[in-house]
């Protein structure tokens, strides 16, 4: 018996296939494209997300986006127009327009800071006239005398942590005149309005 190990004979069926060194560079090339629009893929991703993150931190701590809802603040505001203000190191001041996330079922609620903590407010309803400290407000930003009555009783002290706000429009704004808002506390102030973007014929500082 022939124990002698037998060599194939060489043609189609009997050599080991082999890839080309053309197709091994294709290979090669399909897989670093593939590596590459995955890399591309994933750096769209995270520049949209860190967009989305700048935005949103931008929108909590630098700026926010504000509409002013209803007549209350004219004739400085308008229904519809929308507001650009910001907290960032923002302390109240007097008058100051100012956004606070107090609900009254307005939306965003715009009003005018009027007096500080520790200031004696007084309405006189027979004159139309606001005081702070005994000393009556030149107030030409309002659109009329304050003649609508609210169920708080003047004179009052504004209480500490909190701020007294009126709108513009006194005959038509709910504001720190009446309990339903009261003296709105300053960690419910989104910041003060700085500029107006819309509508576009009145977009300025204010």
């Amino acid at each position: 018996m022939d124990n002698r190990k037998r060599i194939p004979p060489k043609g189609a069926e009997g050599e080991r296939w082999r890839p080309s060194l053309q197709a091994v560079r294709a290979e090669i090339e399909r897989l670093q494209k593939r590596r590459d629009r995955r890399k591309e893929v994933w750096g769209i991703i995270s520049r949209v997300l860190f967009v989305a993150m700048a935005v949103m931190l931008i929108n909590i701590y630098v700026v926010r986006i504000a509409t002013v809802n209803g007549a209350s603040m004219q004739p400085t505001l308008q229904d519809g127009d929308v507001l650009l203000c910001s907290s960032l190191g923002y302390t109240p001041d007097y008058g100051d327009i100012v956004v606070t996330e107090m609900d009254v079922g307005e939306g965003d609620l715009v009003k005018r800071v009027i007096a500080l903590a520790g200031d004696t407010v007084d309405v006189d309803y027979r004159t139309g006239t606001v005081s702070v400290n005994g000393e009556r407000l030149d107030e030409p930003y309002i659109l009329e005398s304050t003649n609508l009555k609210g169920d708080i009783q003047f004179p009052v002290e504004v209480p500490v942590g909190r701020v007294f706000l009126l709108g513009d429009n006194r005959n038509n704004s709910v504001d720190s005149r009446r309990s339903i808002l009261g003296m709105v506390p300053e960690c419910t102030l989104l910041g003060k309005v700085y500029f107006r973007v819309f509508p576009l014929d009145r977009i300025g500082a204010l």
